[in-house]
């Protein structure tokens, strides 16, 4: 495993997914041709693996919370390894993965393949024993706010706990990338460059090594066919004003000017240009998402990202794309993991037709991967990011 001197900007390269494009030239010309029983179908580059429904904490804005209550069943894990045959694998929730009784069995078992890359996000409350870290390509930590003495729902004294285990981590294992995510909003978007300075002083020797910070903007997760006003107030509500954003870029300016070893920090250890992004044009964007009265899709012809990827929900379902997965709704999924032997029975081409509501700019979640997959395969490009199977 290759550290990265700027992981932040390979974690959030889009063009990645152009290292599966083989896979998907491939299941391309079967779904065409309407060859559905070549097991080719069930492989998938990049697979996102929800071990769990359950967690410690209880975000307010939590998109899986109520979804289930499920736990992965280890003997899935053949097939796994038998058909789905990933390059890389992602630890995600759902649940917080952490939590799952076989995690290290999980990780060492598909770590015994060393193509096989993986990453785990997680809340940072919990580590797992065993050696499973000798395994892990990054670790990306979620780290939230504490909000009238709450942090994430749950006491304030965690954050104290979350620290001390990203400091464990950078001390006691030899992870190559440390990301600490701080999700925003309207009520804590004034803490961005604190925590940022907090983040940079408590970890200093180690920011230009392993640890980068990216900063992400929390938003309502709509659905094409249940948007209402009550719905897009609740969003604006959530969002951040221009005014807020404005000061957070002018207070980022000032504590870069004062001390250029935080501004190199900034510059090439986080994501903090996305507040310019959102003054310019994004945080429009976001708040229109919810808006019934201004919807203007534009829709694309083939899905290219759901011949690449997966998403194994805990109770062992499969769907497509992270943004139908979000629905927990069988008439969204390819297939139980149980029966992959059986073929997708032709679902997988239905998906790749693009023919769910969601299958758009405004509420696919990969759209500008599929863009990118969709000029490729036009002017055969590849992407400069080959080392990393990520997406």
């Amino acid at each position: 495993m290759v550290i990265s001197m700027n992981y932040i900007d390979i974690a959030l390269d889009p063009t990645r997914i152009l290292n599966h494009l083989s896979i998907i030239k491939n299941k391309c010309a079967l779904v065409e041709s309407g060859n559905f029983k070549d097991e080719m179908l069930h492989k998938a580059g990049h697979i996102e693996l929800q071990l769990t429904d359950r967690c410690q904490l209880n975000c307010a804005n939590c998109h899986f919370r109520g979804l289930g209550d499920y736990d992965f069943n280890i003997d899935w894990l053949e097939n796994i390894i038998k058909y789905i045959k990933p390059k890389a694998v992602t630890f995600a929730g759902g649940g917080e993965p952490t939590v799952y009784k076989h995690f290290n069995d999980v990780v060492v078992k598909l770590g015994k393949n060393p193509e096989i890359q993986m990453g785990l996000i997680t809340n940072g409350v919990f580590i797992p024993d065993g050696r499973w870290h000798k395994k892990i390509s990054w670790i990306r930590i979620s780290v939230y706010s504490v909000i009238n003495n709450k942090y994430a729902g749950r006491s304030a004294k965690l954050i104290k706990k979350v620290l001390a285990n990203i400091k464990w981590y950078l001390s006691y294992t030899d992870v190559p990338n440390i990301g600490v995510h701080f999700l925003f909003y309207k009520e804590n978007i004034d803490e961005c460059v604190n925590f940022a300075k907090r983040i940079y002083e408590v970890f200093r020797e180690y920011t230009y090594n392993r640890l980068h910070i990216q900063f992400k903007p929390a938003f309502v997760i709509a659905r094409p066919t249940i948007l209402t006003q009550n719905l897009h107030k609740e969003n604006i509500r959530l969002l951040p004003t221009h005014d807020q954003i404005e000061k957070v870029i002018s207070n980022f300016q000032i504590e870069a000017d004062n001390n250029r070893s935080f501004k190199e920090f900034l510059e090439n250890r986080s994501n903090y240009v996305i507040f310019k992004k959102l003054h310019n044009s994004y945080l429009k964007k976001l708040v229109n998402i919810t808006n019934p009265s201004t919807m203007d899709y534009k829709k694309f012809k083939y899905c290219y990202v759901c011949l690449a990827f997966q998403l194994i929900a805990p109770d062992g379902i499969i769907y497509p794309c992270l943004t139908l997965a979000e629905y927990r709704h069988e008439k969204f999924s390819l297939c139980h993991i149980s029966d992959l032997s059986k073929s997708f029975n032709g679902r997988l081409y239905d998906f790749y037709q693009a023919n769910t509501e969601c299958c758009n700019d405004v509420f696919c979640r990969n759209y500008n991967q599929n863009q990118i997959v969709k000029n490729a395969l036009i002017k055969n490009k590849n992407t400069t990011i080959s080392e990393d199977m990520f997406f």
